[in-house]
């Protein structure tokens, strides 16, 4: 007897389902820019011949609410990257797993709120790569599953990312907001940091999760890639001899300091867990002195979390390269003015002499005088000479020869004992 009739039955259950939410939902879909998701999926299922496990929603069909069935299916895709030691890839857009109001005309009952597959997010962070990219509104655990990975990005004008709506912000705080004020690209990416990257498209979007990728192995017990490279390991950058002027006052464009980056913490801490290289450039302003920001303890905690950076594991700095005559190429954390390029302290010398010489001063026949000639002899001491003479920094060299340095350092790096490849015991945390 034929088991044909059931095989039937498969197909006409699958038939529906391919078509999403109805043609009417796909439509609306397109008219706004965004792709469904099984055409996202269809367009970054491999990853440059490399296997990766997907997981993604839409509105086609309730936004990804946890309703009915659909939200074990985000769970499933968690739960099996790292069984495979495959990386995964989010592509999320709606709420990504909470239930829909909806849900309590049927139930007819309230419930607990459950994180699905929460706690397997937080482990996915120290054994596989998870790259994730919000493709439309993203709202509760979405916006969770967005931000659990170690690199993600956000389009501009078609996604956003909150906790809750406008709708229920309008009815819980009495503002009034539209979606791009509450969460959108610019938010995100500039402000609060929750997201790394923005984007123009979509197609934008997936080709930076397989650039991301393509640096990192598909598991911690791997090693990274390493692809052939044109670029000679010796070419010395010009560029870099002038990238930070010479004024204290005068600011400088980050992003021209290859390495320098507002989010080290994830940085180093991803690195480390995937055990793939990264020369950071710390460039940084440090604490705020002002009442309004250096006094709030939120900020004061981050600070100190990034103070710790370098006891969180193997991370090695073979070289601070500084241009001649003290100009400092890497400005060190810790300082409440740091827009300056040519020296470094642990204390800012302006202002800080008004404290500590406050006697003096106020006894001194021209108190300004004093405070320019003191000023003027401790200003010596922010040399980075000298913080090498008594071996506080292990070299000082020509910025110009930093790619070269490095590039030696990276063939040494790359070959890690058998015993140290895999899951660290302290891995890294959203």
């Amino acid at each position: 007897m034929s088991w044909k009739p059931e095989v039937e039955e498969l197909r006409r259950r699958e038939a529906p389902a391919a078509q999403m939410g109805g043609a009417e939902r796909v439509a609306r879909q397109h008219e706004a820019g965004r792709l469904t998701v099984r055409e996202r999926i269809a367009r970054i299922a491999r990853i440059d011949g490399r296997r990766v496990v997907v997981g993604g929603d839409d509105f086609t069909v309730r936004g990804g609410a946890a309703d009915a069935a659909v939200g074990y299916e985000a769970g499933y895709s968690e739960r099996t990257a790292p069984g495979l030691r495959l990386p995964i890839v989010r592509l999320v857009e709606g709420t990504g797993g909470g239930g829909s109001v909806k849900s309590l005309e049927t139930r007819r009952r309230t419930y607990v709120p459950a994180n699905p597959a929460m706690e397997i997010m937080t482990e996915l962070l120290s054994t596989v790569p998870a790259v994730a990219a919000a493709l439309g509104p993203v709202a509760g655990l979405g916006a969770a599953r967005a931000v659990f990975s170690h690199f993600s990005v956000t389009v501009k004008g078609s996604s956003q990312l909150f906790v809750a709506g406008p709708p229920i912000v309008r009815r819980g705080i009495g503002q009034d907001v539209d979606k791009e004020t509450l969460g959108g690209s610019a938010i995100h990416t500039r402000q609060s940091g929750a997201v790394d990257n923005e984007v123009g498209s979509e197609d934008e979007a997936f080709a930076q999760v397989r650039r991301s990728l393509s640096h990192l192995p598909a598991s911690v017990h791997e090693l990274p890639p390493v692809e052939k490279c044109d670029d000679p390991p010796d070419r010395r950058e010009e560029a870099l001899l002038q990238i930070v002027p010479r004024s204290r006052r005068e600011p400088h464009d980050l992003r021209r300091n290859p390495g320098a980056g507002s989010r080290p913490r994830e940085l180093l801490r991803g690195c480390a867990a995937l055990r793939t290289l990264a020369r950071h450039g710390p460039c940084a302003p440090g604490r705020a002195a002002g009442p309004r920001d250096g006094q709030r303890p939120a900020l004061a905690r981050r600070s100190n979390r990034r103070c710790g950076l370098g006891q969180d594991g193997p991370l090695r700095r073979p070289v601070r390269p500084v241009p001649p005559a003290g100009g400092e190429l890497r400005r060190q954390p810790g300082i409440p003015d740091r827009r300056r390029g040519r020296d470094w302290a642990s204390l800012p010398i302006e202002g800080a002499v008004e404290a500590a010489y406050k006697r003096d001063l106020e006894a001194a026949a021209d108190p300004d005088a004093l405070r320019r000639e003191l000023e003027e002899k401790l200003s010596a001491t922010r040399s980075p000479l000298r913080t090498a003479e008594i071996f506080g920094v292990e070299e000082i060299i020509d910025p110009r020869d930093t790619r070269p340095l490095l590039c030696d350092w990276v063939e040494t790096a790359y070959r890690p004992p058998p015993e140290e490849i895999g899951r660290k015991a302290r891995g890294m945390r959203p």
